[in-house]
């Protein structure tokens, strides 16, 4: 297949993106970067635009796996649903580790992702870059920030940064982290965005089932799941004061006393003391006891 015939099939896949001629620019990166610092929680800002993050509330948290390897863990707002993507991060090479790739699937490589500045406590630049056979380049750009929001100045810091590197931000996008749309009736309606977002969520999907009439069915199953679990342990429940209609027959021993001492003392060397309990109480019903372990006892016991 030709070159030309492979950018023709690929045009399509990067429309939405942010694509040049030429290959992939090399832009300077955080010096003396620290991966430790760099963990945690980060809010996507402004970006360039991205196929795969087309939603609101957007954020990824990264933390250390067992075997050296960073877990991102991304989630966005996106046709009325909370999307999560878990992906793995990696630094290629110790000496440059502001220098990452980022892959969300084993069939795919590692895509650089790059910190170009952060200061670890509010603010973080991080470029991208895909090369098509060195002929065009999609460029991805993102502003991420410890918070929601970020002072203005700091977003302009940012931007002034990318541009000094050469880096065409003429379709940069503000993320949308308010979580509100317009509803039909033109006023906001929130979607979850905020600080504590997920117990809003529980919250609001716990409400849903309730109004949704859904909770009722639910009630309705564990009932009937209790009541199977009763008829299938043939429980009995026999209130205070009343006796049993039948009271059950003397279990039957045919052994001597001597026989049932003995019986203990074998049961007790292997362990087996659930026969001894069982042992016990067909032994005492054919004594005097019989009658007060529930059971039916001659008039000569």
């Amino acid at each position: 297949m030709s070159a030309t015939c492979l950018l023709f099939l690929l045009l399509p896949l990067v429309s939405a993106q942010t694509y040049h001629w030429g290959a992939c620019r090399t832009p300077k990166v955080q010096p003396g970067f620290s991966l430790k610092e760099y963990l945690g929680r980060w809010y996507e800002i402004e970006k360039l635009p991205a196929s795969f993050a087309r939603g609101k509330c957007i954020e990824a948290n990264y933390e250390m796996r067992k075997d050296g390897t960073i877990r991102v863990l991304s989630s966005q707002f996106y046709k009325d649903k909370v999307r999560t993507a878990e992906g793995t991060a990696v630094i290629h090479d110790p000496r440059e580790p502001a220098k990452l790739g980022v892959s969300f699937s084993y069939f795919t490589p590692y895509s650089p992702y790059w910190v170009l500045s952060t200061d670890y406590t509010s603010v973080a630049v991080v470029y991208s870059c895909i090369d098509i056979l060195r002929i065009f380049h999609v460029d991805y750009a993102w502003i991420l920030g410890r918070s929601r929001f970020l002072p203005p100045e700091t977003v302009e810091y940012a931007r002034d940064l990318m541009m000094k590197e050469g880096i065409d931000l003429f379709r940069m996008r503000v993320t949308d982290q308010t979580g509100s749309t317009g509803s039909s009736s033109g006023a906001p309606r929130s979607t979850d965005c905020g600080p504590a977002d997920e117990q809003q969520r529980l919250s609001a999907r716990l409400q849903k089932l309730i109004t949704g009439g859904k909770m009722k069915w639910v009630v309705w199953v564990c009932v009937l799941l209790s009541l199977v679990s009763c008829h299938l342990t043939e429980a009995r429940v026999i209130p205070e004061g009343v006796p049993y209609d039948e009271p059950p027959a003397v279990p039957y021993w045919p052994y001597s006393t001597s026989d049932f001492w003995n019986y203990i003392e074998y049961f007790r060397s292997i362990g087996a003391y659930n026969h001894i309990n069982e042992m016990a109480r067909a032994f005492f019903a054919h004594q005097h006891l019989g009658d007060t372990l529930g059971y039916e006892t001659n008039a000569g016991h």
